[in-house]
């Protein structure tokens, strides 16, 4: 019975591969404008001339609709992964106390650089800094390693707004 359907997809590919043999531009691109040498944009119309053809629009509002998900999607988006740098870690009583102070500390020297509290049990931990790249949180590190020679970088969530 498997190779019925093998026999079924042939024939529909072999069909398919006819119809479109019959009309090679398949509604895309328009024979006359494919020796158009110019390259000319109408913004009026949802027409674009240049070199290879004319293209349709096939529908402005579907992609119109499209295009408004995906800024919507991409301006919801807050975290990605990145570098940042691990400048303190402590545990036992008082851990919490100990470790806003650390951060408090660091913002005195780096006002510009934000600091963030990771509780990971039974530790706090401050990392700093948002890089994308590592090669920027290893010259970033370059700099704190003077107030706080321990310090590394580690792969983590990073805030990108």
């Amino acid at each position: 019975m498997n190779w019925v359907w093998r026999i079924i997809g042939l024939w529909m590919c072999v069909a398919h591969l006819s119809l479109s043999a019959q009309n090679p531009y398949n509604g895309y691109w328009s024979k006359e404008s494919a020796s158009d040498t110019q390259n000319t944009t109408n913004s009026g119309d949802s027409s674009v001339s240049s070199q290879i053809g004319e293209t349709k629009e096939v529908s402005s509002a579907l992609f119109k609709k499209v295009l408004a998900y995906k800024k919507n999607w991409n301006d919801s988006i807050s975290t990605s992964k990145g570098y940042r740098v691990q400048i303190y870690a402590v545990s036992g009583p008082d851990s919490k106390a100990k470790a806003y102070k650390k951060k408090d500390e660091f913002e005195t020297y780096f006002s510009d650089t934000k600091a963030h509290l990771v509780s990971a049990m039974p530790y706090f931990k401050i990392r700093v800094g948002d890089f994308k790249t590592r090669l920027a949180a290893l010259g970033f590190l370059e700099q704190v390693k003077a107030y706080y020679p321990n310090a590394f970088v580690v792969y983590d969530q990073i805030s990108i707004k």
